[in-house]
């Protein structure tokens, strides 16, 4: 990764379901954006999944933003927050783990998780709130919410 110059960042953005609005993924780029511009950072590049659960990492985006990330193409991975990147605690893990070793980072809207200590605590707390959000997307689904 770069170690002088400017910082190349990316962003990613990305919404689960086809019930959820596809407005959400312009939503979630326009966060990331002012994130940059408030950091003076210019972006890269944009990243993005429509309609594609966060528990797979094959998603075509999200793949080509994994690739350019071990291939070291980007100092900074910009997103509304951690589970946008992944649902999947061991596909968040090893994103982070690779990007932060060749020393780059991953800069959530929220800057509520963004350490090894809280990316590890994430990664239990998901599959219990996956377990409790399932039955309320089944129940609005049934429902036409």
């Amino acid at each position: 990764m770069s170690q002088s110059g400017p910082m190349r960042v990316a962003i990613y953005a990305r919404y689960s379901t086809d019930m959820q609005s596809p407005t959400s993924v312009e939503d979630q780029l326009r966060l990331c954006r002012n994130i940059c511009a408030n950091n003076n950072w210019t972006v890269g590049e944009v990243f993005t999944d429509e309609a594609i659960s966060g528990k797979t990492d094959q998603r075509p985006g999200f793949e080509r933003l994994r690739n350019k990330v071990v291939n070291g193409q980007f100092d900074i991975v910009v997103t509304e927050c951690l589970d946008r990147l992944s649902r999947d605690p061991e596909h968040l893990s090893g994103f982070h783990k690779w990007l932060s070793f060749h020393g780059g980072r991953i800069e959530p809207q929220d800057k509520a998780v963004n350490n090894e200590v809280q990316i590890a605590l994430l990664a239990w707390w998901v599959p219990c709130f996956l377990k409790i959000l399932a039955p309320k997307l089944t129940a609005a689904k049934k429902v036409g919410c």
